[in-house]
Protein backbone atom coordinates (compact mmCIF):
# COMPACT_ATOMS: atom_id res chain seq x y z
CA UNK A 1 0.00 0.00 0.00
CA UNK A 2 1.46 3.14 -1.15
CA UNK A 3 1.09 6.34 1.87
CA UNK A 4 -1.45 9.00 0.08
CA UNK A 5 -3.15 12.57 2.01
CA UNK A 6 -6.15 12.99 1.88
CA UNK A 7 -8.30 16.46 2.96
CA UNK A 8 -11.52 16.89 3.85
CA UNK A 9 -13.16 20.09 5.04
CA UNK A 10 -15.10 19.14 7.91
CA UNK A 11 -17.51 22.22 7.70
CA UNK A 12 -18.89 21.20 4.07
CA UNK A 13 -18.00 17.45 3.65
CA UNK A 14 -16.20 18.09 0.40
CA UNK A 15 -13.36 15.81 -0.18
CA UNK A 16 -10.47 17.85 -1.53
CA UNK A 17 -9.26 16.72 -4.86
CA UNK A 18 -12.01 14.19 -5.21
CA UNK A 19 -12.49 12.83 -8.80
CA UNK A 20 -15.86 12.26 -8.33
CA UNK A 21 -19.23 13.94 -7.44
CA UNK A 22 -22.12 12.15 -7.51
CA UNK A 23 -25.96 13.83 -6.32
CA UNK A 24 -29.39 11.89 -5.46
CA UNK A 25 -32.29 13.55 -5.97
CA UNK A 26 -35.90 12.74 -4.31
CA UNK A 27 -36.68 11.16 -7.97
CA UNK A 28 -34.07 8.60 -8.03
CA UNK A 29 -35.24 7.44 -4.42
CA UNK A 30 -38.56 5.72 -5.23
CA UNK A 31 -39.45 2.57 -3.01
CA UNK A 32 -36.55 3.21 -0.63
CA UNK A 33 -39.33 5.25 1.64
CA UNK A 34 -42.08 3.38 3.75
CA UNK A 35 -44.71 6.30 2.97
CA UNK A 36 -45.37 6.45 -0.18
CA UNK A 37 -47.68 8.88 -0.38
CA UNK A 38 -45.47 11.42 1.80
CA UNK A 39 -42.62 10.43 -1.05
CA UNK A 40 -45.30 11.48 -4.35
CA UNK A 41 -46.53 14.41 -2.48
CA UNK A 42 -42.78 15.53 -1.76
CA UNK A 43 -41.50 14.92 -5.23
CA UNK A 44 -44.56 16.75 -7.03
CA UNK A 45 -43.68 20.23 -5.19
CA UNK A 46 -39.59 19.74 -5.71
CA UNK A 47 -37.15 17.38 -6.76
CA UNK A 48 -35.02 18.13 -4.17
CA UNK A 49 -31.68 16.91 -3.33
CA UNK A 50 -31.24 14.23 -0.52
CA UNK A 51 -27.40 13.84 -0.48
CA UNK A 52 -24.04 14.06 -2.33
CA UNK A 53 -21.25 11.90 -2.68
CA UNK A 54 -17.20 12.80 -3.11
CA UNK A 55 -15.16 10.24 -3.94
CA UNK A 56 -11.60 9.51 -4.37
CA UNK A 57 -11.94 6.88 -7.38
CA UNK A 58 -8.22 6.97 -8.87
CA UNK A 59 -7.21 4.39 -5.84
CA UNK A 60 -5.03 1.72 -6.78
CA UNK A 61 -7.43 -1.52 -6.88
CA UNK A 62 -5.51 -4.10 -4.78
CA UNK A 63 -6.09 -5.63 -1.72
CA UNK A 64 -5.02 -3.53 1.61
CA UNK A 65 -6.08 -0.10 -0.44
CA UNK A 66 -8.20 2.25 1.30
CA UNK A 67 -11.26 3.22 -0.83
CA UNK A 68 -12.62 6.51 0.88
CA UNK A 69 -14.91 9.46 -0.09
CA UNK A 70 -17.35 11.38 2.07
CA UNK A 71 -21.21 11.83 1.95
CA UNK A 72 -23.16 14.57 2.84
CA UNK A 73 -26.95 13.90 3.53
CA UNK A 74 -29.22 16.81 3.52
CA UNK A 75 -31.60 17.84 5.54
CA UNK A 76 -34.96 16.78 5.17
CA UNK A 77 -38.10 13.93 5.79
CA UNK A 78 -40.37 12.18 3.82
CA UNK A 79 -43.02 11.04 6.27
CA UNK A 80 -41.45 10.56 9.41
CA UNK A 81 -38.21 8.97 8.00
CA UNK A 82 -35.30 11.42 7.28
CA UNK A 83 -33.43 11.84 4.52
CA UNK A 84 -30.95 9.21 4.03
CA UNK A 85 -28.53 7.57 1.69
CA UNK A 86 -29.79 4.94 -1.15
CA UNK A 87 -27.01 2.35 -0.19
CA UNK A 88 -24.72 0.37 -2.51
CA UNK A 89 -23.30 -3.29 -2.96
CA UNK A 90 -19.49 -4.27 -2.55
CA UNK A 91 -18.17 -6.99 -5.02
CA UNK A 92 -16.28 -8.65 -2.15
CA UNK A 93 -19.11 -9.13 0.18
CA UNK A 94 -16.83 -9.58 3.21
CA UNK A 95 -15.12 -5.84 3.11
CA UNK A 96 -15.59 -4.06 6.09
CA UNK A 97 -16.70 -0.76 6.11
CA UNK A 98 -16.40 2.14 8.53
CA UNK A 99 -18.49 5.08 8.65
CA UNK A 100 -17.41 8.56 10.97
CA UNK A 101 -19.14 11.57 11.29
CA UNK A 102 -17.55 14.41 11.21
CA UNK A 103 -19.94 17.59 11.64
CA UNK A 104 -23.93 17.50 11.97
CA UNK A 105 -25.85 20.02 13.42
CA UNK A 106 -28.69 19.51 15.81
CA UNK A 107 -32.12 20.96 15.33
CA UNK A 108 -35.73 20.20 17.15
CA UNK A 109 -37.20 18.50 14.21
CA UNK A 110 -34.11 16.80 12.71
CA UNK A 111 -30.89 15.51 13.47
CA UNK A 112 -28.49 16.44 10.74
CA UNK A 113 -25.40 15.30 9.12
CA UNK A 114 -23.00 18.19 7.12
CA UNK A 115 -26.35 20.10 6.51
CA UNK A 116 -26.39 22.34 3.50
CA UNK A 117 -30.10 22.61 2.07
CA UNK A 118 -30.34 24.34 -0.86
CA UNK A 119 -33.79 26.12 0.17
CA UNK A 120 -36.10 28.85 -1.71
CA UNK A 121 -33.94 32.42 -1.30
CA UNK A 122 -35.59 34.51 1.11
CA UNK A 123 -36.12 38.53 0.06
CA UNK A 124 -36.48 41.79 2.45
CA UNK A 125 -36.87 44.36 -0.41
CA UNK A 126 -40.00 45.95 0.11
CA UNK A 127 -38.54 46.90 3.53
CA UNK A 128 -42.44 47.79 5.51
CA UNK A 129 -40.03 47.82 8.77
CA UNK A 130 -36.97 46.08 10.08
CA UNK A 131 -37.45 42.30 9.30
CA UNK A 132 -38.33 39.84 12.28
CA UNK A 133 -35.31 37.47 11.51
CA UNK A 134 -33.47 41.02 11.93
CA UNK A 135 -35.35 42.31 15.04
CA UNK A 136 -34.44 38.68 16.40
CA UNK A 137 -30.84 38.68 15.99
CA UNK A 138 -30.29 42.47 16.83
CA UNK A 139 -32.02 41.58 20.37
CA UNK A 140 -29.68 38.96 20.52
CA UNK A 141 -26.57 41.00 20.02
CA UNK A 142 -28.34 44.21 22.20
CA UNK A 143 -27.83 41.54 25.21
CA UNK A 144 -24.67 39.88 23.85
CA UNK A 145 -26.60 36.34 23.90
CA UNK A 146 -25.32 33.90 21.20
CA UNK A 147 -27.58 31.18 19.91
CA UNK A 148 -27.17 27.55 21.03
CA UNK A 149 -24.76 26.72 18.30
CA UNK A 150 -22.46 30.00 19.03
CA UNK A 151 -22.42 29.23 22.40
CA UNK A 152 -20.50 26.32 21.81
CA UNK A 153 -17.86 27.85 19.99
CA UNK A 154 -17.57 30.87 21.76
CA UNK A 155 -17.45 30.11 25.59
CA UNK A 156 -16.91 32.29 28.60
CA UNK A 157 -12.54 32.14 28.85
CA UNK A 158 -12.36 30.42 25.65
CA UNK A 159 -8.95 31.70 23.76
CA UNK A 160 -9.70 33.39 20.54
CA UNK A 161 -7.63 33.57 17.55
CA UNK A 162 -7.81 35.19 14.13
CA UNK A 163 -9.00 34.08 10.95
CA UNK A 164 -11.05 34.78 7.76
CA UNK A 165 -14.53 34.43 8.00
CA UNK A 166 -16.25 33.12 4.89
CA UNK A 167 -19.73 31.78 4.28
CA UNK A 168 -18.13 28.12 4.54
CA UNK A 169 -16.48 28.56 7.41
CA UNK A 170 -13.15 29.90 8.93
CA UNK A 171 -9.61 29.86 6.95
CA UNK A 172 -6.09 30.96 8.65
CA UNK A 173 -5.08 33.84 6.67
CA UNK A 174 -1.76 32.05 5.47
CA UNK A 175 -4.20 29.24 3.89
CA UNK A 176 -6.45 31.79 1.43
CA UNK A 177 -4.72 32.11 -1.91
CA UNK A 178 -5.43 34.85 -4.89
CA UNK A 179 -8.63 36.83 -3.30
CA UNK A 180 -10.53 39.40 -5.77
CA UNK A 181 -10.58 42.12 -2.84
CA UNK A 182 -13.76 43.81 -4.14
CA UNK A 183 -16.84 41.98 -6.26
CA UNK A 184 -20.06 41.13 -6.35
CA UNK A 185 -21.16 37.24 -6.94
CA UNK A 186 -25.25 37.68 -6.53
CA UNK A 187 -27.24 40.05 -6.84
CA UNK A 188 -30.70 39.81 -6.93
CA UNK A 189 -33.63 41.47 -8.61
CA UNK A 190 -34.90 44.60 -5.58
CA UNK A 191 -38.36 45.68 -6.13
CA UNK A 192 -38.42 49.32 -5.75
CA UNK A 193 -35.00 50.26 -6.28
CA UNK A 194 -33.38 52.43 -8.77
CA UNK A 195 -33.93 51.92 -12.50
CA UNK A 196 -30.38 50.18 -13.97
CA UNK A 197 -29.35 48.56 -10.34
CA UNK A 198 -27.33 46.12 -11.38
CA UNK A 199 -28.50 42.09 -11.19
CA UNK A 200 -27.03 39.11 -11.08
CA UNK A 201 -28.64 36.14 -10.80
CA UNK A 202 -27.95 33.70 -13.17
CA UNK A 203 -26.97 30.77 -11.72
CA UNK A 204 -25.40 28.07 -13.83
CA UNK A 205 -23.87 31.10 -15.18
CA UNK A 206 -22.29 32.11 -12.10
CA UNK A 207 -21.21 29.11 -11.35
CA UNK A 208 -19.56 28.54 -14.63
CA UNK A 209 -17.41 31.70 -13.71
CA UNK A 210 -16.66 30.79 -10.31
CA UNK A 211 -15.30 27.86 -11.67
CA UNK A 212 -13.00 29.09 -14.46
CA UNK A 213 -11.30 31.50 -11.67
CA UNK A 214 -10.97 28.43 -9.83
CA UNK A 215 -8.95 26.66 -12.38
CA UNK A 216 -7.17 29.54 -13.34
CA UNK A 217 -5.42 29.55 -9.66
CA UNK A 218 -8.28 32.12 -7.82
CA UNK A 219 -8.99 30.71 -4.17
CA UNK A 220 -11.26 33.89 -2.84
CA UNK A 221 -14.26 35.90 -3.70
CA UNK A 222 -15.46 39.12 -1.50
CA UNK A 223 -19.06 39.70 -2.19
CA UNK A 224 -19.40 43.21 -1.45
CA UNK A 225 -23.56 43.54 -1.41
CA UNK A 226 -24.67 44.09 1.50
CA UNK A 227 -28.62 43.19 2.83
CA UNK A 228 -31.56 44.06 1.74
CA UNK A 229 -30.37 45.40 -1.80
CA UNK A 230 -29.81 41.66 -3.58
CA UNK A 231 -27.53 39.79 -1.33
CA UNK A 232 -28.81 36.24 -0.94
CA UNK A 233 -26.22 34.50 1.25
CA UNK A 234 -27.88 30.85 0.61
CA UNK A 235 -26.63 30.98 -2.82
CA UNK A 236 -23.33 32.26 -2.14
CA UNK A 237 -23.13 29.28 0.05
CA UNK A 238 -24.45 27.19 -2.12
CA UNK A 239 -22.62 28.49 -5.21
CA UNK A 240 -18.62 28.43 -2.88
CA UNK A 241 -20.01 24.54 -2.04
CA UNK A 242 -20.07 23.73 -5.99
CA UNK A 243 -17.05 26.01 -7.16
CA UNK A 244 -13.93 25.18 -4.28
CA UNK A 245 -14.14 29.23 -4.20
CA UNK A 246 -14.47 30.67 -1.07
CA UNK A 247 -16.98 33.45 -0.96
CA UNK A 248 -16.75 36.20 2.00
CA UNK A 249 -19.66 37.66 2.54
CA UNK A 250 -20.61 41.29 3.93
CA UNK A 251 -23.01 43.22 6.14
CA UNK A 252 -23.49 46.65 6.06
CA UNK A 253 -25.13 49.28 3.42
CA UNK A 254 -25.31 50.21 0.30
CA UNK A 255 -25.66 53.78 -1.73
CA UNK A 256 -29.53 54.35 -0.98
CA UNK A 257 -30.69 54.17 -4.55
CA UNK A 258 -30.16 50.25 -4.52
CA UNK A 259 -32.40 50.00 -2.04
CA UNK A 260 -36.75 50.80 -1.99
CA UNK A 261 -37.24 54.48 -0.37
CA UNK A 262 -39.47 52.13 2.47
CA UNK A 263 -36.36 50.10 3.85
CA UNK A 264 -36.18 49.63 7.10
CA UNK A 265 -32.63 50.70 7.17
CA UNK A 266 -33.04 54.72 6.68
CA UNK A 267 -35.54 54.90 9.79
CA UNK A 268 -33.94 52.86 12.62
CA UNK A 269 -31.78 53.94 15.34
CA UNK A 270 -28.17 53.60 14.47
CA UNK A 271 -28.78 50.78 17.88
CA UNK A 272 -30.97 49.67 15.90
CA UNK A 273 -28.80 49.23 12.82
CA UNK A 274 -25.73 48.22 15.28
CA UNK A 275 -27.38 45.29 16.72
CA UNK A 276 -28.02 43.84 13.04
CA UNK A 277 -24.74 44.22 11.74
CA UNK A 278 -23.49 42.91 14.74
CA UNK A 279 -25.40 39.65 14.59
CA UNK A 280 -24.98 39.52 11.04
CA UNK A 281 -21.21 39.37 11.58
CA UNK A 282 -21.54 36.93 15.31
CA UNK A 283 -24.37 34.82 14.34
CA UNK A 284 -25.39 35.01 10.59
CA UNK A 285 -26.83 36.66 7.71
CA UNK A 286 -30.41 37.19 8.17
CA UNK A 287 -31.41 34.82 5.13
CA UNK A 288 -29.41 32.30 6.42
CA UNK A 289 -30.39 32.24 10.04
CA UNK A 290 -33.72 32.10 8.91
CA UNK A 291 -33.00 28.73 7.37
CA UNK A 292 -31.08 27.99 10.23
CA UNK A 293 -27.48 27.94 8.82
CA UNK A 294 -24.29 30.18 10.01
CA UNK A 295 -23.60 31.57 7.02
CA UNK A 296 -21.39 34.95 8.87
CA UNK A 297 -20.39 38.04 7.21
CA UNK A 298 -16.73 38.41 7.08
CA UNK A 299 -16.75 42.24 7.03
CA UNK A 300 -18.42 45.26 6.58
CA UNK A 301 -18.79 47.10 3.87
CA UNK A 302 -20.54 50.75 3.76
CA UNK A 303 -20.67 53.56 0.86
CA UNK A 304 -20.33 56.65 1.38
CA UNK A 305 -21.95 59.48 -1.27
CA UNK A 306 -19.77 62.14 -2.51
CA UNK A 307 -19.18 63.77 1.00
CA UNK A 308 -19.45 62.27 4.13
CA UNK A 309 -22.20 64.30 5.46
CA UNK A 310 -24.50 63.22 2.92
CA UNK A 311 -24.09 59.63 3.66
CA UNK A 312 -26.83 58.41 6.36
CA UNK A 313 -25.69 59.36 9.56
CA UNK A 314 -27.51 56.66 11.78
CA UNK A 315 -26.30 53.50 9.54
CA UNK A 316 -22.26 55.65 9.66
CA UNK A 317 -22.62 55.62 13.23
CA UNK A 318 -23.66 51.28 13.36
CA UNK A 319 -21.05 50.76 11.06
CA UNK A 320 -18.66 52.27 13.43
CA UNK A 321 -20.36 50.60 16.46
CA UNK A 322 -20.04 47.05 14.36
CA UNK A 323 -16.19 47.13 13.83
CA UNK A 324 -15.49 48.39 17.03
CA UNK A 325 -17.30 45.84 18.69
CA UNK A 326 -16.31 42.67 16.89
CA UNK A 327 -12.95 43.73 15.48
CA UNK A 328 -13.96 43.28 11.43
CA UNK A 329 -12.63 45.06 8.89
CA UNK A 330 -14.76 47.88 7.35
CA UNK A 331 -14.77 48.33 3.44
CA UNK A 332 -15.83 51.34 2.17
CA UNK A 333 -17.16 52.66 -1.44
CA UNK A 334 -16.16 55.93 -1.78
CA UNK A 335 -17.50 58.11 -4.94
CA UNK A 336 -14.38 57.78 -7.12
CA UNK A 337 -12.31 58.26 -4.38
CA UNK A 338 -14.20 61.48 -3.31
CA UNK A 339 -13.60 62.56 0.26
CA UNK A 340 -11.33 59.44 1.46
CA UNK A 341 -9.31 61.94 3.30
CA UNK A 342 -12.48 62.81 5.49
CA UNK A 343 -13.63 58.98 5.44
CA UNK A 344 -10.64 57.98 7.26
CA UNK A 345 -10.12 60.17 9.35
CA UNK A 346 -13.85 60.12 10.63
CA UNK A 347 -13.24 56.07 11.89
CA UNK A 348 -9.26 56.35 13.04
CA UNK A 349 -10.55 59.74 14.96
CA UNK A 350 -13.59 57.25 16.74
CA UNK A 351 -10.42 54.34 17.39
CA UNK A 352 -10.79 52.07 15.01
CA UNK A 353 -7.05 51.37 13.34
CA UNK A 354 -6.79 52.53 9.71
CA UNK A 355 -5.22 49.17 8.98
CA UNK A 356 -9.02 48.07 9.47
CA UNK A 357 -10.06 49.82 6.80
CA UNK A 358 -10.25 49.70 3.04
CA UNK A 359 -10.70 52.29 1.12
CA UNK A 360 -12.52 51.22 -2.11
CA UNK A 361 -12.50 52.41 -5.77
CA UNK A 362 -9.39 54.89 -4.98
CA UNK A 363 -7.98 54.33 -8.73
CA UNK A 364 -10.89 56.39 -9.88
CA UNK A 365 -8.53 59.25 -8.04
CA UNK A 366 -5.31 58.17 -9.61
CA UNK A 367 -3.29 61.31 -7.18
CA UNK A 368 -0.53 59.78 -6.34
CA UNK A 369 0.71 61.73 -3.65
CA UNK A 370 -2.88 61.59 -2.06
CA UNK A 371 -2.69 57.54 -2.33
CA UNK A 372 0.72 57.54 -0.51
CA UNK A 373 -0.15 59.94 2.41
CA UNK A 374 -3.45 57.24 2.96
CA UNK A 375 -1.62 54.39 2.43
CA UNK A 376 0.84 55.63 4.98
CA UNK A 377 -1.50 56.00 7.40
CA UNK A 378 -2.16 52.35 7.17
CA UNK A 379 -5.03 52.07 5.31
CA UNK A 380 -5.65 49.80 2.26
CA UNK A 381 -5.92 51.06 -0.74
CA UNK A 382 -8.12 49.07 -3.45
CA UNK A 383 -7.87 49.27 -7.41
CA UNK A 384 -10.54 48.17 -9.58
CA UNK A 385 -10.66 49.72 -12.93
CA UNK A 386 -8.96 47.10 -14.79
CA UNK A 387 -11.76 46.11 -17.40
CA UNK A 388 -13.19 49.90 -17.40
CA UNK A 389 -12.33 51.79 -20.68
CA UNK A 390 -13.52 54.95 -19.37
CA UNK A 391 -11.28 55.63 -16.38
CA UNK A 392 -8.41 54.68 -19.31
CA UNK A 393 -6.30 52.04 -16.92
CA UNK A 394 -3.41 52.05 -19.10
CA UNK A 395 -2.66 55.81 -18.51
CA UNK A 396 -3.99 55.80 -14.53
CA UNK A 397 -4.37 52.10 -13.19
CA UNK A 398 -1.19 50.59 -14.17
CA UNK A 399 1.29 53.69 -14.11
CA UNK A 400 -0.23 54.11 -10.17
CA UNK A 401 0.39 50.55 -9.51
CA UNK A 402 3.90 50.66 -10.71
CA UNK A 403 4.61 53.75 -8.32
CA UNK A 404 2.97 52.34 -5.39
CA UNK A 405 5.25 49.38 -5.57
CA UNK A 406 8.27 51.36 -6.50
CA UNK A 407 7.71 53.70 -3.35
CA UNK A 408 7.60 50.48 -0.84
CA UNK A 409 3.84 51.10 -0.25
CA UNK A 410 2.87 47.77 -1.58
CA UNK A 411 1.38 46.18 1.49
CA UNK A 412 -1.18 48.94 1.19
CA UNK A 413 -2.87 48.37 -1.98
CA UNK A 414 -5.19 45.71 -3.30
CA UNK A 415 -6.66 44.85 -6.67
CA UNK A 416 -10.02 43.68 -7.10
CA UNK A 417 -12.25 43.64 -10.44
CA UNK A 418 -15.63 45.21 -9.03
CA UNK A 419 -17.50 43.05 -11.54
CA UNK A 420 -21.58 44.50 -10.44
CA UNK A 421 -22.92 44.35 -14.27
CA UNK A 422 -23.97 41.24 -15.96
CA UNK A 423 -21.79 42.43 -18.91
CA UNK A 424 -18.61 42.52 -17.75
CA UNK A 425 -18.75 38.84 -16.73
CA UNK A 426 -17.94 36.26 -19.76
CA UNK A 427 -20.78 34.03 -19.41
CA UNK A 428 -23.76 36.18 -18.53
CA UNK A 429 -22.20 39.40 -21.30
CA UNK A 430 -19.19 39.72 -23.14
CA UNK A 431 -16.83 40.96 -20.61
CA UNK A 432 -13.41 39.21 -19.21
CA UNK A 433 -15.19 37.61 -16.45
CA UNK A 434 -13.85 36.22 -13.26
CA UNK A 435 -10.91 34.55 -14.87
CA UNK A 436 -9.10 37.34 -16.29
CA UNK A 437 -8.11 38.47 -12.46
CA UNK A 438 -6.11 35.31 -11.11
CA UNK A 439 -5.25 35.22 -15.85
CA UNK A 440 -4.49 38.76 -17.25
CA UNK A 441 -3.76 40.75 -14.56
CA UNK A 442 -1.74 38.70 -12.94
CA UNK A 443 0.51 37.80 -16.22
CA UNK A 444 0.33 41.66 -16.71
CA UNK A 445 1.97 42.35 -13.19
CA UNK A 446 4.50 39.54 -14.48
CA UNK A 447 5.34 41.40 -17.62
CA UNK A 448 6.22 44.58 -15.29
CA UNK A 449 8.94 42.73 -13.60
CA UNK A 450 7.19 42.49 -10.11
CA UNK A 451 8.34 39.36 -8.58
CA UNK A 452 6.22 36.93 -6.93
CA UNK A 453 6.59 38.32 -3.16
CA UNK A 454 4.74 41.58 -4.69
CA UNK A 455 2.46 39.91 -6.71
CA UNK A 456 1.14 37.32 -4.26
CA UNK A 457 0.70 40.89 -2.02
CA UNK A 458 -1.38 42.50 -4.48
CA UNK A 459 -3.54 40.00 -5.48
CA UNK A 460 -4.75 38.12 -1.98
CA UNK A 461 -2.60 38.77 0.78
CA UNK A 462 -2.92 42.59 1.43
CA UNK A 463 -7.09 42.03 1.79
CA UNK A 464 -6.59 38.64 3.52
CA UNK A 465 -4.70 40.08 5.93
CA UNK A 466 -7.13 42.89 6.89
CA UNK A 467 -10.31 40.39 6.86
CA UNK A 468 -8.90 38.26 9.41
CA UNK A 469 -10.73 38.83 12.37
CA UNK A 470 -11.25 37.30 16.34
CA UNK A 471 -12.59 34.33 16.15
CA UNK A 472 -12.87 31.52 18.43
CA UNK A 473 -9.88 29.27 18.51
Amino acid sequence: MKPFTTEIDTETGFLKNAQNHLERRLSSMQGQYADAAAYAALLEKEDTLVYEVYENINMPKAPGELYHGSSIVHPGRVGEEYFMTKGHFHQVLDTAEVYYCVHRHERPDHLLYLPRRRRPRLRHHRGQGLPQAARRAGRQAGRRRQPALEGRLSRPGMRTGTAVVTVNGNFPAEVVGICDAHNHVWIDVVPGAADGSPVLNYRLGILKELCDYHDAGGDAQTDCQPGGCGRDGNRLLELSRASGVKIIACTGFHRTRYYPDDHWLWRASAGEIANYLISELRYGLVESVEEGEMVRAGFVKIACEDRLERTPQAALEAALEAVTATGAAIQVHTEKGADAEAILRHFTDRGVPAGRIILCHMDKRPDFGLHTELARSGALLEYDTFFRPKYDPEHNLWPLIGRMVAAGLVENVALATDLAEAAAWKYLGQGPGLAAFPGEIRARLRRMGLKEGPIESLMGRNIVRRLARPVPD
